[in-house]
């Protein structure tokens, strides 16, 4: 399992790292801290400290983590960012998931909830086609060679990594399988969520940097996607 961590509360990090240590199929910790160091202590199977933060959302520190994995045998590889957690079931619903279609790339539902850790009125777009999000990613060893992408994404597009790694997964032609099951639980961070509901936005929230104006391209092998971001116009 991939923790990708900056600075995240101490206690979102204690949550996070435990629900890892609690799955009913076993799951091993590997936490990559991006520039920052761990404010809570767990038994990591490994713990990796980058010395300087990359300022990508994470993706450099998932593509080091998701490496480390690889190198160290493992057959699967999942992830979870610092702010979220799983339930209890939902390593070993991703492996039936895998098991009962062959999938090397399956994907599970989420719920969202408030920072406090309360339910938010919000339905996830994590649904398996159109959006995965990073937290509901579980990779076998077939398609262990996606995993690099993550270090491929320009930093135009760094705040839609997970947007940007799904495309290129639903691109690779692998078999693709999701989960109804919500056992990710989703920690909505976005300001502008709260108030579009209504709400003064809570602390530990915040308000995202527009994306910048430009044409991207991404080559890997055997693929490659375009995009172009456009001036927002208020018209």
């Amino acid at each position: 399992m991939v923790v990708p961590f900056h600075r995240e509360p101490a206690e979102w990090l204690r949550v996070c790292f435990q629900s890892v240590l609690d799955q009913v199929s076993p799951a091993e910790l590997i936490a990559v801290g991006d520039g920052a160091k761990p404010s809570v202590l767990a038994p990591f199977y490994k713990l990796i400290e980058l010395p300087k933060a990359h300022g990508d959302f994470g993706n450099a520190a998932r593509a080091i983590g998701a490496l480390e994995a690889i190198t160290s045998g493992f057959d699967a590889v999942a992830f979870l960012d610092g702010d979220n957690w799983f339930l209890p079931l939902h390593v070993h619903e991703m492996l039936r998931l895998h098991r009962e279609t062959g999938a090397p790339i399956c994907t599970a539902s989420q719920s969202v909830t408030r920072v406090d850790g309360t339910p938010f009125g919000l339905k996830s777009e994590s649904d398996g086609d159109r959006h995965v999000d990073t937290s509901c990613i579980f990779v076998t060893r077939e398609a262990f060679s996606l995993l690099a992408n993550w270090a491929l994404i320009p930093p135009g597009l760094a705040m839609l990594g997970d947007r940007v790694w799904w495309w290129l997964a639903k691109s690779s032609g692998y078999k693709r399988a999701h989960s109804p099951l919500e056992t990710v639980v989703y920690r909505n961070r976005h300001a502008a969520q709260y108030r579009a509901l209504g709400e003064e936005p809570p602390a530990g929230t915040k308000d995202f940097p527009d994306l910048v104006p430009g044409n991207y391209s991404i080559r890997v092998p055997a693929m490659s996607l375009d995009f172009e971001i456009r001036e927002r116009s208020d018209e």
